[in-house]
């Protein structure tokens, strides 16, 4: 609220306003949980509504090149889901087997015509494989994000993506043992994915494949 320059993160110039009224937001949120022998899922859903939510929004000119927004405030909805559940594949002595999977949606609106609120993500599917033991773990998982057409006025759409990634981790010396060996792999198909959340998605996607080695020690 009381920026007035350039700020890095956002590539652009903001404009604050220290004399906004208070935001205010009321909300609901229902969840159900079901769980079975070798299986879970929970769903959530939620609806938001905001008084004079803040917001930034472009006024058409620049400065140093860079694009200038200006904080505004306007009511506001959110409403969505999300929906997760594992169900266990295999049991082999202390080594369980899952696949999991993840749906999330969120909408959000400026009401009284405003259409919709910047920056939000669209719908994600996760997938995945998991074997969980007491010194050896893994997984395989598939994310997918829809196309986000559903845009404010002053943002470019973001095209559908599909990445896989995967992990190891090991316990060297035993279950009990502090220390974990992880390996990563992200993004192992190299693909161009942006994230609709992020204030640069059109200049900077997300990573390309990116492998990691690493240890952790819990004290």
């Amino acid at each position: 609220m009381f920026a007035n320059g350039a700020h890095a993160a956002t590539g652009a110039v903001e404009i604050g306003n220290p004399d906004f009224r208070k935001e205010r937001q009321i909300g609901a949120e229902a969840v159900l949980r079901g769980r079975g022998d070798g299986w879970r899922v929970e769903l959530a859903g939620f609806i938001n509504r905001f008084d004079n939510y803040i917001f930034l929004n472009p006024t058409g000119e620049e400065q140093e090149d860079l694009p200038v927004f200006q904080y505004q405030q306007s009511d506001a909805r959110f409403y969505g889901f999300e929906v997760e559940g594992a169900v266990t594949l295999a049991q082999m002595g202390d080594t369980r087997v899952e696949a999991t999977g993840l749906v999330d949606y969120t909408r959000a609106d400026i009401l009284d015509g405003g259409g919709a609120v910047p920056r939000i993500p669209p719908l994600r599917l996760i997938g995945g494989l998991e074997a969980s033991g007491s010194a050896v773990g893994g997984r395989v998982e598939v994310e997918h994000a829809t196309a986000q057409r559903r845009i404010a006025s002053f943002e470019t759409e973001t095209p559908a993506w599909t990445m896989v990634n995967a992990s190891i981790s090991w316990k060297p010396f035993g279950a009990g043992s502090p220390t974990t060996l992880m390996l990563q792999a992200n993004n192992i198909f190299d693909v161009e994915a942006r994230r609709h959340t992020s204030f640069l998605k059109d200049v900077a996607p997300l990573f390309g494949r990116d492998f990691r080695l690493s240890a952790r020690f819990s004290f």
